[in-house]
């Protein structure tokens, strides 16, 4: 537990010192933490694009992961770290964005802390299937089975999320807000 509070803790740290990401490359260093915009971007755009890239990035960081968790009982160690790390980082970025700006619904605000909330109680499921050190090649590669596992089921929520909001009326622009060239990878719901 110690060492998730690390982990949150620089999260926020490196959240608070970074902005957006401009070339399309996933790292925890280039997470938008709010909404901010440019000149022809709505707030609404901006709040999108934000956790678009958020999302983004955490799905780079735990597909990369993932991919080598089964090799060795080193390698699930080193992706046990990243796996939790990208989901802390998740949430806090989603939690820095903020609840959107107006015109946003009570559905919308309703349906992004429902997010959220699946979003917490699945990172904290990982960290419970990380708790015990796998001891045999066997245990490895369960285990890793059962990660991405959860993380298939936090990426299948965003895309529900998003397909919800994208469904709300066209007069709270969500729709449009998830056609920012970073959502587009991310807002396929």
């Amino acid at each position: 537990m110690v060492m998730r509070g690390i982990v949150v803790a620089m999260a926020v740290l490196a959240l608070a010192a970074c902005g957006g990401s401009s070339g399309g490359e996933a790292s925890p260093q280039s997470t938008t933490t709010g909404a901010a915009t440019s000149g022809d971007e709505s707030s609404l755009e901006g709040w999108a694009q934000g956790l678009c890239t958020s999302v983004a990035e955490w799905q780079a960081s735990t597909k990369s992961a993932g991919a080598k968790m089964a090799n060795s009982k080193d390698d699930f160690a080193q992706g046990e770290q990243a796996v939790t790390s990208a989901d802390d980082f998740l949430v806090s970025g989603l939690k820095g964005l903020g609840t959107p700006p107006a015109p946003a619904s009570t559905a919308a605000n309703d349906a992004i802390a429902g997010l959220m909330t699946k979003l917490e109680n699945q990172a904290g499921d990982i960290e419970q299937a990380l708790i015990e050190e796998p001891r045999t090649q066997s245990d490895v590669v369960t285990d890793t089975a059962r990660v991405k596992a959860l993380i298939s089921k936090m990426n299948n929520d965003i895309s529900k999320t998003v397909t919800e909001l994208k469904s709300l009326p066209d007069t709270e622009g969500w729709k449009a807000a998830f056609e920012v060239p970073s959502c587009q990878g991310v807002a396929t719901g």
